[in-house]
């Protein structure tokens, strides 16, 4: 037993001494490349399916870039060399809405972008303060945008209607405290929202603004529903 045993270990150390030696170095990955800027993202495309925008960098600050999917030509819509931008809407009637973060003075400028002429302009919001979240554009009144922001109270997003042109702020949903995502639809209409307790996720729906919103799934910490789109037959939505 004792000599089946010693073959046995010395044809293993005979079959390792003949596997051949590797000695190429794997190169090894920066940490920092990590955290470098991508170099196009955040791709978005335009309602009339023309145009693809993204974020891209210039002078170490994330601009915005548009591509025309007919010829493929690429145009800096926007220069900044001081605060990035961090997010941006396509309307319907195709100029773009951005935040541009100000993050020495923790505001947002908030601008419209005419695709056309590449014409930059800047929002009055008042009062400026707050956290903003570009949250859905309205089919039918093209200058009429939906934004979360958090002027009320620092600890919650309320929902408010925006003339891009005028920059009038209209309240539309107030957060009761517990609401942590609104889901809108094509037309800009509040028709989703998910609540949390701390434990489960509700959502609730309803099928216009004078309806109040009902539950409809409701999840403990093993499950989670995410909408994702609507339907404009029977009122149907998207789920993950």
């Amino acid at each position: 037993m004792m000599l089946k045993r010693f073959k046995l270990y010395a044809l293993i150390l005979l079959a390792m001494a003949l596997l051949p030696r590797c000695d190429t170095k794997v190169a090894q990955i920066p940490i920092s490349d990590f955290f470098k800027t991508p170099q196009k993202s955040f791709f978005k495309i335009s309602p009339d399916g023309k145009y693809v925008a993204y974020l891209k960098p210039y002078k170490e600050r994330q601009n915005l870039f548009i591509e025309s999917l007919a010829d493929g030509k690429e145009h800096m819509a926007t220069s900044f060399d001081d605060y990035p931008i961090r997010d941006y809407y396509w309307t319907f009637d195709n100029q773009i809405v951005f935040l541009q973060d100000l993050i020495a003075t923790d505001q947002y400028k908030m601008y419209t972008l005419n695709v056309a002429t590449l014409q930059v302009k800047p929002i009055i919001l008042t009062p400026s303060k707050g956290r903003i979240r570009i949250l859905s554009r309205n089919r039918a009144a093209t200058d009429i945008i939906n934004i979360a922001m958090n002027k009320r109270d620092e600890a919650n997003f309320d929902i408010y209607r925006l003339n891009i042109k005028s920059g009038e702020l209209v309240p539309y949903l107030v957060n009761p405290g517990n609401i942590t995502e609104w889901y809108p639809d094509a037309d800009g209409t509040i028709r989703l929202v998910k609540t949390s307790d701390g434990v489960d996720e509700t959502i609730m729906y309803r099928p216009d603004d004078a309806t109040p919103f009902k539950k409809i799934i409701v999840n403990n910490f093993k499950t989670r529903v995410e909408p994702i789109a609507f339907t404009r037959v029977k009122n149907y939505f998207y789920a993950l």
